[in-house]
């Protein structure tokens, strides 16, 4: 009869908790009427924690800033009723327990009711999110343990994205600190290469469309976790993980693919909790070492010398000769000095990660909690030097990167990352009554990250094949050498500060929160890209003359200095004040509303120094008209407002139905590395040189000789360069420019979801379903300033440039050297999803998921730097050409799920399995794993000064003027084209125009992931501790059959078939060769097997002991 009165008396309630805690919220009353006064105590049973609150004049109470987790019990008490009391109850992060209850009166009897689950389905959510508890993390297949490999369980997310965005849009806090990588040198949303411990995790929330104005920062997703903390009881575990090279798969579809070098990563950790003072003061401390060698380290490159010239892919054989990577060792060792080091197998460094957290909690008083945290972590890391990227033209992706099937690079050209993150936080939570409670929170986290070589101070060398030509604006990488091209002097500094007070008043049917917060952003960027020089040379044998009196001229140069008297350190001071207020409104039983408003003001608050020389510089606006910029200048301060409302209906009225949804305005950030892109890029720091980017090629480079001394062409500048290797920041305008548009804005998004869960009877299965739509009110783009209309188009319809100064508005400065930092509104996307949820129940939980996106973006911001995010990004025209297309990261379909299934047996055992399944387009391109691809042409088809021109794709390949390929006719390279084009679903279905950005989607990829849990629990006094077995296993499907989970890759030169043979309005072309099988072909497979470690199956094993 309770359990009647107790479904039927469920209301709706909607108390949004902080991002570090959850609440306890509902009514009291008898068959009659409402029990004002009545007390309820919450006690959180592991701590001895107490939360205590009465029922107000409607019936109602609340309990905000609660600690998650549980069991707790709650007792509801009121003088002539028998006392209720409700136990293991489970608080989610970031959502309200809704409890109403029915109190009987005149009996004496203590009524315990036990709650095992939610009675409805999730408590007070409006928008779309998924909370992984502890449970899910400790069952979940793992052997990064990042949180990453957590938030992969969210339907909408696609690695590090989540519903299409962006990943560096997200925003990341652990307690409530933001934990981001903020500065943005790569996709990573995590500082410094890594979190923390999976083991010092009690929870995970990720939040999409979250209607509560407390959460902000972010246009992509917040992810939100909470450490655990200590308890009553002193509870602990001592692990290890190892995997090794034999732990890793080596056959696909039957065939070996190579030996894999020695290698190991073992990890090493420990956390302990427990009281200090029982019921008042606890500790939880976490420590985690890894340490890595050969190719688990990171950096891996098994490519190997060609004897005859000839690429083997399945071998992991290039291209390359050893006769010419002989002779370049060689040559730098007899002419100059220097050891390039090994060009085969040196790829086997070693990494450490190490990571401490230690907290504190105090229960000062049943009304008073505070909670102080710190955590460190360091690491070093191994990578092999960059693909592509350097001065314009860049040699084509994947088929040329610098260590591929067709170049191979020296064992010095890697590089390390060093990254030291440090993060403290305190928080107090009070309550002041039944109507008032309190949350204060101040973190601080301070992030280094910095680079180093293994070489000495040396220029770095690219050497091509001879093919590309500046003509044509093409360029074939052969050999690389020398000291990396971007880790000369690159680091970044960044302190982070915030503060946040929320207040809530519940005032009856009206929760009432008053927000106030403070974040203050300083980062410090050192970055001299080519900073010990660069040099390209056109061939093996040009390069081989370089000291002696034939010696030639290479084919480009590049160079970045810091002016006479300047500190290389580019800086950025962010601050961001936020005031914020909302109101939960429970209309009735069913409804509660909620709406709310975020005011912020984005505040630059360091001077940069004006380089008169540009701001007197006329250039063009993204409308076309003439316009300064001021690069002493940050952008405008301006209020931005983010009004949101949500809301929640009970359907039925026992929470088996629930109808959510809102609508809103959310703002974030960019990575800040685009904003220290102005000053390190306004010629007022240092000077970069850089002539065959984005302009035409320097005639100087013609007077320049090799040399390795980094600095000798600054002091020594050929008269035909005197204004180019300039002292001052007064001697000129630097070669390249990165500015800021005054008005520019943070990205902001109007966001709106509808969503219903349905609880399927008296089954542990919960329906879900959410629709959700996103449209960009402030997208962010890289605009040309100095590009100009040349009023020429080409047979395809895209724009036509014969020569630099058709495109090129103002001849101070070349065409392409000038990158803006701008806006635009065009962008949206939607996404649907929907699933079923499986409680716990008897051992088994799990989830199952299919997810559609859809969103087109005007670019994918591709790289860290400006030019590299403007010039990179495939284009139809021109590089400054806005047009809508999909985004990178958007999978028009995927389906994820996971169950677990636990078994105890024979008193003493436990087994449990878990499995994880992802479904989607995925595939290799280069050396990034992506959903979709583009199309583009191997150099320079329309003139426009830079190599990222999508393709026209013809109706029969007849429309192509062909030109011959060395052994291949023009009709050999028309029927080899044509079958390319009808083995290609995109390009057969889209014959006729250009092809899209991101059109093309990579096969369907199916991977599951096992774990295998084994415990042999021991009982010590009244405490169970157990040993712990385990095994995680990526891609388990490939060790049950090599011919299951193998993963597709684009073809060698498949998604860039033709190289521009002569530039025109009726430009001609070339097929690009590919090697198969030792024998050179003209490609006509779109896809083929990856034969890589990467797509085999993966396995770490582990032993650990938990005490309790």
């Amino acid at each position: 009869m309770f359990l009647l009165s107790f479904g039927a008396s469920l209301i709706t309630w909607d108390l949004h908790a902080q991002v570090t805690t959850s609440s306890l919220a509902g009514s009291v009353h008898d068959d009659k009427e409402a029990l004002i006064g009545a007390s309820v105590l919450a006690v959180h049973e592991p701590s001895g924690t107490q939360y205590g609150t009465s029922v107000t004049t409607n019936g109602t109470f609340s309990i905000n800033n609660m600690r998650v987790g549980g069991p707790y019990k709650v007792t509801i008490s009121f003088v002539g009723y028998s006392p209720k009391v409700y136990g293991d109850i489970i608080l989610r992060l970031g959502e309200a327990y809704v409890l109403n209850v029915v109190m009987d009166a005149g009996q004496t009897a203590l009524s315990e009711v036990i709650v095992t689950a939610s009675a409805g389905v999730d408590a007070d959510k409006t928008g779309a999110s998924m909370n992984i508890s502890n449970r899910q993390i400790q069952a979940m297949p793992t052997i990064s343990r990042s949180i990453t490999d957590m938030t992969r369980l969210t339907p909408q997310s696609n690695g590090n994205s989540f519903a299409g965005r962006d990943g560096r849009y997200n925003n990341v806090q652990i307690d409530g600190a933001n934990f981001n990588n903020g500065f943005g040198l790569n996709d990573d949303p995590l500082p410094g290469g890594g979190g923390l411990s999976l083991d010092a995790i009690e929870e995970i929330q990720v939040n999409i469309a979250p209607f509560d104005v407390r959460q902000g920062g972010f246009t992509g997703a917040g992810i939100n976790a909470v450490t655990r903390s200590g308890t009553n009881q002193f509870v602990g575990s001592a692990y290890h993980f190892f995997r090794n090279e034999g732990l890793i798969g080596k056959k696909v579809k039957g065939e070996e693919i190579g030996n894999l070098e020695e290698s190991s990563t073992k990890t090493w950790g420990f956390r302990l909790g427990g009281p200090l003072i029982k019921n008042k003061l606890f500790f939880f401390v976490n420590a985690e070492q890894i340490n890595a060698a050969g190719p688990e380290a990171g950096a891996v490159n098994l490519w190997r010398a060609s004897e005859d010239g000839t690429a083997n892919a399945a071998q992991n054989i290039t291209r390359v000769k050893r006769s010419d990577l002989e002779g370049v060792r060689n040559h730098l060792i007899n002419q100059w000095g220097y050891d390039p080091g090994a060009y085969e197998g040196y790829a086997n460094g070693k990494s450490s990660t190490k990571s401490i957290l230690a907290r504190i909690d105090w229960n000062i008083s049943k009304d008073h909690k505070l909670a102080v945290r710190f955590n460190n972590t360091e690491n070093e890391l191994p990578f092999l030097v960059n693909a592509n990227s350097g001065a314009n033209p860049r040699s084509p992706l994947p088929a040329y990167a610098r260590t591929s099937e067709n170049s191979m690079a020296f064992a010095k050209t890697m590089y390390n990352n060093a990254n030291k993150v440090r993060s403290y936080a305190a928080e107090l939570n009070s309550s002041f009554g039944p109507r008032v409670s309190n949350q204060f929170l101040a973190t601080y986290s301070k992030i280094q990250s910095g680079r180093s070589s293994p070489s000495e101070e040396f220029p770095f060398i690219d050497i091509g094949d001879g093919v590309g030509s500046v003509a044509a604006n093409t360029y074939f990488n052969y050999i690389s050498a020398g000291y990396e091209l971007f880790t000369y002097n690159n680091q970044v500094l960044n302190d982070n500060y915030n503060i946040f007070n929320n207040t809530i008043l519940s005032l009856g049917k009206h929760n009432l929160l008053i927000g106030v917060s403070f974040e203050l952003q300083k980062f410090a960027n050192n970055y001299m890209r080519n900073g010990t020089s660069y040099y390209r040379y056109a061939t093996v044998e040009d390069f081989l003359k370089t000291g002696t009196p034939n010696e030639v001229a290479p084919i480009q140069f590049a160079l970045t200095y810091p002016y006479e008297g300047q500190e290389p350190w580019a800086k950025v001071n962010y601050a961001l004040p936020a005031l914020y207020v909302q109101d939960n409104f429970n209309v009735n039983d069913k409804l509660s509303l909620t709406f709310g408003l975020r005011a912020e003001v984005p505040m630059f608050v360091n001077k940069l120094i004006a380089n008169t020389n540009v701001d007197a510089l006329p250039l063009l606006g993204t409308d076309g008209n003439v316009k300064y910029y001021r690069t002493g200048e940050w952008p405008q301060q301006r209020i931005m407002l983010s009004p949101r409302v949500g809301f929640r209906y009970d359907a039925i009225g026992d929470r088996s139905l629930i109808v959510r949804g809102g609508a809103g305005i959310f703002a974030g950030r960019v990575p800040f590395v685009w904003l220290t892109n102005m000053p390190t890029n306004t010629g007022m720091i240092q000077n970069q040189i850089e002539p065959g980017s984005y302009s035409a090629s320097a005639a100087w480079i013609n007077d320049i000789r090799f040399n390795p001394d980094k600095l000798y062409w600054f002091n020594n500048a050929p008269a035909s360069a005197q204004n180019v290797f300039i002292r001052t920041s007064a001697g000129g305008i630097p070669g390249t420019l990165a500015m800021v548009d005054n008005n520019f804005r943070m990205p902001q998004i109007l966001r709106a979801s509808l969503g219903i869960d349905k609880k399927l009877g008296t089954s542990p299965f919960t329906f879900v379903a959410d629709i959700l739509y996103t449209n960009d009110l402030q997208a962010v783009y890289q605009f040309g300033p100095n590009r100009k209309s040349s009023g020429v188009t080409m047979n395809d319809g895209r724009e036509y440039y014969a020569n630099a100064a058709s495109y090129t508005y103002n001849d101070k400065i070349g065409g392409n050297s000038g990158m803006v930092l701008a806006n635009t509104t065009m962008g949206h996307s939607f996404n649907l999803t929907a699933g079923i949820n499986m409680a716990p129940r008897n051992g088994v939980f799990g989830s199952l998921f299919y997810s559609h996106t859809s969103a087109m973006t005007t670019t994918d911001n591709s790289g860290s730097n400006a030019s590299s995010a403007w010039g990179a990004t495939p284009q139809r025209s021109n590089p400054n050409d806005l047009f809508l297309a999909s985004s990178v990261d958007a999978l028009p379909h995927r389906v994820v799920g996971s169950i677990s299934v636990r078994k105890e047996y024979l008193r003493h055992l436990a087994t449990t399995v878990s499995l994880y399944y992802n479904g989607s387009h995925q595939g290799r391109n280069g050396n990034t794993i992506t959903g979709r691809h583009s199309f583009v042409y191997s150099g320079d088809v329309n003139g426009d000064g830079i190599g990222n021109d999508l393709m026209y794709i013809p109706n029969n390949a007849s429309e192509i003027n062909f030109v011959s390929n060395g052994n291949f006719s023009v009709e050999d390279q028309v029927a080899a084209f044509n079958k390319l084009i009808e083995n290609s679903d995109y390009l057969r279905k889209n014959k006729g125009k250009i092809a899209d950005r991101n059109g093309a989607l990579m096969p369907w990829y199916n991977r599951f992931d096992f774990r295998l849990l084994q415990d042999l629990m021991v009982d010590i006094g009244k405490n169970k501790n157990s040993l712990q077995l385990s095994a995680d296993i990526l891609n388990v499907g490939n060790l049950l059959s090599s011919n299951w989970g193998v993963m597709k890759e684009l073809a060698n030169n498949a998604a860039t078939p033709l190289t521009v043979a002569t530039r025109g309005e009726n430009p001609t072309f070339r097929m690009n060769t590919a090697t198969i099988d030792n024998v050179t072909v003209l490609p006509t497979q779109m896809y083929q097997d990856m034969r890589t470690f990467g797509t085999t199956w993966t396995m770490q094993i582990g032993i650990r002991y938990n005490f309790n």
